[in-house]
């Protein structure tokens, strides 16, 4: 029997019909637990969409507060939101959407200090963080606990996509981002929103619809790696040109050398 109400099932009728979800995949959408680290640019769309597909339980991590130059590109918020909390503006959307989803908000930093352990039962970690050392921070996280971490980032018209899922000849987040050299200039030129410091958006500009684009198809992946259906991206970065309107798919291996997934990482 569906874990699904009529009301539910009203609800997320358009996808219910696709044979690829159905019930059954959307009920296990509702059990499932999703963080999103950071409700910015990539995380509004993200949560947006992850909230009106029907995923159960939303983990909103972000220290920030809302200021008039974020509405260019993070639609979760708004002019009401000024001022606001970035997690409490982004729920508040969110239930608007869904009133069946359960949120949790976390009002602070993630850095060393954080409490991991707060978000143990997570079923997959979505990265759309501004910056290298916090992305290094829920990697080593992520392989610890074994737990998939959906990774993407954007700058200027460009963008890219992967994910990490722990699977043990797959690459982790450091075994694509050590640090460049000679052999990697070709991946570094492809995929230049790679690694950005939280200042790029700032420094480099950003055009809005980019992030929709990338924290859309986060939220894609989310549903497929949720609900078993479709291909993995797994093992592969996914490069947008948005001025050229091109995708680029770079395929990514496992570094033997990788200070994280090749030796034990501990986060307390």
């Amino acid at each position: 029997m569906s874990s699904l109400s009529d009301q539910e099932l009203l609800h997320f009728a358009r996808q219910v019909i696709l044979p690829e979800i159905d019930e059954v995949g959307q009920a296990k959408l509702k059990q499932a637990q999703v963080t999103i680290f950071g409700v910015g640019g990539l995380g509004s769309a993200a949560a947006l969409y992850l909230a009106a597909a029907g995923v159960g339980q939303l983990t909103l991590i972000d220290h920030d507060r809302v200021e008039t130059s974020n509405l260019q590109r993070q639609i979760a918020h708004s002019l009401e939101s000024i001022g606001q909390s970035k997690v409490l503006s982004a729920a508040k959307r969110c239930q608007q959407l869904n009133p069946f989803v359960n949120i949790t908000t976390i009002n602070e930093p993630v850095d060393v200090n954080f409490n991991f352990n707060s978000i143990n039962s997570s079923d997959l970690l979505l990265d759309c963080l501004d910056n290298t050392a916090t992305r290094r921070l829920v990697n080593r996280f992520s392989v610890t606990q074994q737990i998939p971490l959906l990774s993407a980032s954007a700058v200027r018209f460009e963008g890219q996509i992967s994910l990490y899922n722990n699977d043990p000849f797959a690459p982790c987040y450091d075994c694509v981002y050590q640090p460049l050299n000679s052999a990697r200039n070709t991946l570094e030129n492809k995929a230049t929103a790679n690694d950005d410091d939280a200042s790029s958006c700032f420094e480099r500009g950003v055009v809005g619809p980019v992030v929709g684009v990338l924290g859309s198809m986060q939220a894609l992946e989310t549903i497929k790696v949720l609900t078993g259906c479709g291909t993995s991206i797994s093992g592969k970065l996914l490069v947008f040109d948005g001025l050229h309107a091109t995708w680029q798919t770079i395929n990514v291996s496992k570094k033997s050398d990788c200070p994280v997934c090749n030796q034990e990482s501990n986060i307390s």
